[in-house]
């Protein structure tokens, strides 16, 4: 038997805040599939993440704010392998070399703290993101072999 889409609840989803918002995120900010959170923080913390990244928190220079972002989003997916954002807590500190592929951000973060880290950090990020890639792919040979 296969199920029929429901219509209701196609035009619930389709006029969805909330997907909205997502999509709002993806054109004008950073890409959602760029953002993970950290395990260990707070609904709030991450709620006010999602704020900062969404510019609700930005009064004046909101177009210079987004443009700043959306210039992270274009640096984080400007090469292979794409580098993603790890959102820790407010007390950590900038980091990339904790994770291979991910750049460590304090959820309370700065925008043009983020664009400067990013740009000063992103070759050395991505080349132990492919360094990592290449022992795990040594790793997998040897394991095929054996």
């Amino acid at each position: 038997m296969v199920r029929r889409a429901d219509h209701d609840i196609l035009a619930t989803v389709k006029h969805s805040e909330t997907l909205k918002r997502v999509n709002r995120l993806d054109m004008m900010s950073i890409s959602p599939t760029l953002i993970f959170f950290e395990h260990d923080l707070s609904e709030d913390e991450i709620s006010n993440c999602v704020k900062r990244l969404h510019g609700d928190n930005i009064k004046k220079q909101y177009h210079n704010y987004m443009l700043n972002l959306r210039e992270v989003n274009d640096i984080l997916q400007g090469a292979q392998p794409n580098i993603s954002l790890m959102f820790c807590r407010s007390s950590s500190q900038y980091a990339h070399t904790k994770i291979p592929g991910f750049l460590n951000v304090p959820c309370n973060f700065k925008v043009n703290e983020l664009l400067t880290y990013t740009k000063e950090n992103i070759g050395e990020c991505r080349a132990q993101a492919l360094k990592h890639l290449e022992e795990e792919r040594t790793k997998q040979k040897i394991n095929f072999h054996n």
